[in-house]
């Protein structure tokens, strides 16, 4: 009896095995998969041109003076940000880095 159990599983896992057998892609089915993979792509690119204008429009520094984003806001600290222009963040800088040498230089121990 274990025998034609036995038989009769070999019979099936050979036939599963036939059944397993790729014989490739057809020509439609090629076509099908690279046209799918062209439209992830677009997709993939829209989302990401969508992420760098979103970036565009929050952007304090624009070269235009362009603050969309800022501009909804209208909080006072983007006002004055609207307003400014490199040199003048380079004097501000300046400014406070003189401010704060003085205010080490207070505290620092006098040497003798």
């Amino acid at each position: 009896m274990e025998e034609i159990k036995r038989l009769n599983s070999d019979k099936v896992v050979e036939h599963v095995e036939e059944n397993l057998q790729f014989d490739g892609y057809t020509l439609d089915e090629i076509r099908h998969q690279r046209a799918l993979v062209a439209v992830r792509k677009e997709f993939a690119k829209a989302k990401v041109l969508e992420q760098i204008d979103a970036v565009k429009d929050r952007n304090p520094f624009a070269p235009d003076g362009s603050l969309k984003a800022a501009a909804r806001l209208g909080s006072l600290p983007m006002k004055i940000m609207r307003g400014l222009n490199y040199t003048d963040y380079i004097m501000m800088g300046i400014s406070a880095i003189g401010t704060a040498r003085k205010v080490f230089s207070f505290f620092k121990k006098k040497k003798k």
